[in-house]
């Protein structure tokens, strides 16, 4: 593994690279060991099908050089880190040989990472890097006003924010949600990201939409920028006979992340039930037995595929109930889900916030690694539980048979990534209770206050 550069500022866009040189017949086989990137964004970089390769000279000798990985990665705070790049699987064989397989370590990459300097910091400099500009929009929808604000640029997209913006005394505003478009330059990410807003007009009149002001560094030219959105006038006749009311908060909430990866189709709890059938009764009993203000369900592989959020406790469980093993792939995001859940439970929640989560563990993919997840929901108070399923080594698993389409088990290596979820609970306070069969399910399900306290 390598690095385009070894220090860097926070948010600083850090590219890195796996590249494996050969001279045999070789295959690469996917990771052993995932790269733990804790306390960085993460941009997985699309290999495709093909991987890139090319032909060069070490020592007088010739190598393919196969790029097999790359990933932006952002800094998030200032310190000096080791980046442990993880193992690597492969195989290779000689000419006229049997075919031998072997697990491949990269050296660590030592980053160190500089805070943005003090002198010249902006007042709406927010903590992006990069390069940007900004634009703002206006259209009617209705009796509704919608707002745009548009971020483009290269750097950490995904995470910029812009600063709070007083509509006063012209607008009530109400966030409606952000949108983020992507698209990798070479060793780059460049995209758009949108912020939508409904404004209310408290008057009648030609009305003022003040300008947007926003502020980034710029790591080349070792300076801020910073760059305006134009102020907008719009002619109002008529207000709406009610404005908005404030949204209330509730005062507990509980998210339930139910983990629909392929894993979770390992058939190892005991009589042919799957890790999933059994997690969806467990979602079922801690959704009844919850006496939470506010309820919230969500299942997630890489991204977040069904999702009800409810006080009314029927509602939740109405969709649990329709949750099905079918049509689930492969690739878990583990740290990305919880990030989401915790800006769920921000938003939502004023003071008692958990997440409960089903799951093996497995992780093997997502823009924030799991462990910076975790000290995330410990800085926002959120206390995350976790339900680890699975006996875990080679259990039976399903699979098609690609001649005939049909269903069949076959022997695999699953396991359980029980050391993860045991720093889940170190990190933000919660449990962790490990179930490996049908009897321990049971003796949970009998005794309903092992739920009710995770």
């Amino acid at each position: 593994m390598d690095a385009d550069k070894k220090i860097a500022y926070v948010d600083e866009s850090i590219f890195l690279t796996y590249d494996m040189y050969t001279r045999l017949d070789t295959r690469y086989e996917g990771f052993e060991q995932q790269p733990r990137l804790k306390g960085y964004w993460i941009e997985e970089i699309p290999i495709g099908k093909k991987v890139e390769q090319e032909t060069i000279e070490v020592n007088q000798k010739k190598f393919i050089k196969a790029s097999i990985r790359k990933l932006i990665v952002f800094p998030m705070s200032l310190r000096s880190y080791v980046i442990e790049p993880g193992t690597l699987r492969a195989s290779y064989k000689f000419e006229n040989s049997r075919s031998n397989k072997t697990v491949l370590l990269p050296n660590p990459v030592e980053l160190t990472i500089n805070d943005f300097p003090w002198e010249g910091k902006p007042v709406s400099f927010t903590g992006s890097s990069g390069e940007y500009q900004i634009e703002s929009t206006l259209s009617r929808q209705a009796e509704n006003l919608v707002f745009k604000v548009i971020v483009q640029g290269r750097g950490n997209i995904r995470q910029v924010k812009i600063p709070d913006i007083d509509f006063s005394p012209n607008f009530q505003a109400e966030n409606l949600e952000e949108h983020v478009d992507l698209k990798f330059n070479g060793s780059s990410i460049e995209g758009t990201k949108t912020f939508y807003f409904n404004l209310h007009p408290t008057h009648t009149g030609n009305l003022v939409i003040p300008a947007v002001v926003f502020s980034y560094f710029n790591p080349e030219k070792n300076a801020y920028e910073t760059v305006r959105s134009k102020e907008l006038n719009v002619q109002i006749d008529s207000i709406p006979t009610a404005l908005p009311v404030q949204k209330t908060k509730f005062q507990k909430g509980l998210i339930v992340l139910l983990d629909v990866s392929g894993t979770m189709l390992a058939e190892d709890m005991g009589r042919k039930k799957s890790r999933l059938s059994v997690a969806k009764t467990l979602a079922l009993k801690l959704i009844q037995e919850s006496n939470q203000d506010w309820i919230c369900l969500k299942t997630f592989r890489i991204d977040t595929l069904q999702s009800v959020c409810s006080s009314n406790k029927d509602e939740v469980l109405n969709q649990a109930s329709n949750i099905r093993e079918t049509d689930f792939q492969d690739g878990t995001a583990l740290g990305n889900t919880i990030f989401e859940a915790i800006k769920n439970l921000n938003q939502n929640v004023e003071l008692s916030k958990t997440i409960v989560l089903l799951t093996d563990g497995t992780t093997n993919t997502g823009y924030i690694d799991p462990l910076t997840a975790f000290e995330l929901a410990r800085e926002n108070g959120v206390v995350i539980h976790s339900l680890a399923l699975g006996k875990g080594g080679r259990v039976p698993f399903p699979i098609k048979d690609p001649k005939t389409g049909k269903r069949q088990l076959v022997q695999a290596e699953v396991n359980v990534d029980e050391e993860v979820l045991s720093e889940i609970s170190q990190v933000t306070g919660g449990k962790l209770l490990r179930i490996k069969n049908l009897n321990e399910v049971n003796e949970i399900i009998k005794d309903g206050s092992r739920l009710r306290n995770v």
